[in-house]
């Protein structure tokens, strides 16, 4: 077997999401189109790669973080965004924005899938890819663990 894989739209969470108010959808160009909510080792890379040919998509990962010297503004809106029981969405909005302004449409595993309740939220048109291992290794418990994380981030698990 291989990797398994989901494809959700955000927009379907308007009213699941608790708490979250989602706002009105704009233009999607130049904006964030697809979210990756899979953790690292559950094929990912292949995601992106697929990405990449298909939809010319550029991924925004922890590298390109690194890479623009952004974990400094990714520390403060994830403080803002905790501490404020996911309230202040405005440290994250605007550090999407540079990232859109460089180019990127598509975010992809650790750290960035942490965000997804946020990306729900400030970019509700993007769609949210979920991918699990299902390859018969020992690893395959996480599965439910994956499924269950992703669950509890959009808003929707106990």
């Amino acid at each position: 077997m291989g990797q398994a894989y989901c494809i959700v739209s955000m927009g379907i969470f308007q009213e699941l999401v608790f708490g979250l108010h989602v706002r009105p959808p704009a233009s999607t160009t130049g904006q964030l189109q697809v979210v990756g909510a899979g953790f690292a080792r559950t094929g990912t890379k292949s995601i992106q790669r697929a990405l990449e040919l298909a939809g010319n998509h550029k991924i925004y990962d922890i590298r390109a973080a690194n890479q623009h010297c952004h974990e400094a503004d990714w520390v403060h809106a994830t403080r803002e965004w905790k501490h404020n029981n996911n309230n202040n969405l405005e440290p994250l909005e605007r550090i999407l924005q540079k990232v859109e302004a460089l180019g990127y449409t598509a975010t992809l595993d650790t750290s960035m899938n942490e965000f997804v309740p946020a990306f729900i939220v400030l970019r509700p048109r993007a769609k949210v890819v979920l991918s699990v291992r299902d390859d018969g290794s020992p690893k395959n418990g996480l599965n439910c663990f994956y499924i269950l994380f992703f669950l509890q981030i959009v808003g929707l698990g106990n």
